[in-house]
């Protein structure tokens, strides 16, 4: 066992990275074998296949190496269905409201798009393994050393940072409102994590803004939704399609912060009750 957290550190991220490269040329070579005849197929299987591979990594360092309970890094054998179906709502109720505020504004317009039947399936799938992987390195594993060495305020810090380095490669027109979003997500999530003790909540929130997002056309061309995301803004407020504006962080974004401090702030007093 490596008994230096630093070195953990240093490690894992070796193996994440090892982990990356490795599901990044399965992942073109499902593209190159399927990506002509069924792109979104093709996508779907390769955003699969690489994320199962880097959830499957970070599980077995845990279990391997750090030597921990699954239940410590946020994954308790008892699913709270209850946590994991808040998050989901939460998801939905935020996007709807930011849709609806900008659809009467003028602002937005979501045009039915063809996709093919298979593709939500694929779209469930992939959107929950992202969420379930994501979550689980950032906000379970990384969290978790990072407060075991340096406290909760820094492993708040770094693991934000660390979320937002690997989605600026998405490509942002407006990094620096991409950044904040990015940090906001990130920082929402530490706070819910610690809140509920566990990584559910967070989970089922991630999963099911993804879908919604990329269902409505927020991915891009790339990723084809239902419906065409057409915008009548600027792009600092509202982004074209998957970019992100000051809409989405005053509203999901900005959302999930306060809802999440609030939990965070409910839960210590809580807990300073039992202890009393």
């Amino acid at each position: 066992m490596i008994k230096s957290t630093p070195l953990r550190l240093m490690a894992y991220l070796f193996l994440l990275f090892g982990a990356f490269a490795i599901g990044i040329l399965i992942s073109a070579c499902i593209g190159l074998a399927i990506g002509g005849s069924h792109p979104l197929l093709a996508i779907g299987l390769a955003a699969f296949v690489l994320y199962v591979y880097l959830a499957v990594s970070t599980l077995l360092f845990v279990l391997l190496v750090e030597r921990v309970k699954l239940a410590d890094v946020g994954l308790p054998k008892a699913i709270s269905y209850k946590q994991l179906c808040t998050g989901i709502v939460l998801a939905i109720l935020f996007l709807l409201i930011e849709f609806g505020i900008c659809t009467s504004a003028g602002w937005l317009k979501l045009v039915p798009n063809q996709v093919p039947e298979p593709y939500f399936v694929w779209l469930i799938v992939a959107c929950a393994i992202i969420g379930f992987t994501e979550e689980l390195i950032y906000r379970g594993y990384l969290l978790y050393v990072f407060e075991k060495w340096k406290g909760r305020t820094v492993a708040i810090i770094l693991t934000s940072i660390l979320f937002w380095i690997p989605h600026m490669s998405n490509g942002s027109e407006m990094p620096a409102l991409a950044a904040v979003g990015y940090l906001m997500f990130g920082v929402a999530q530490c706070f819910n994590r610690y809140a509920f003790g566990n990584l559910y909540f967070a989970i089922g929130f991630h999963a099911f803004y993804d879908l919604l997002a990329l269902g409505t056309g927020q991915g891009g061309e790339e990723v084809p939704g239902y419906f065409n995301y057409l915008t009548n803004a600027p792009g600092w407020l509202l982004g074209p399609a998957g970019d992100t504006g000051l809409m989405d962080l005053l509203i999901p974004f900005g959302f999930l912060l306060v809802y999440s401090i609030w939990s965070y702030k409910k839960s210590l007093r809580v807990e300073a009750s039992e202890n009393t």
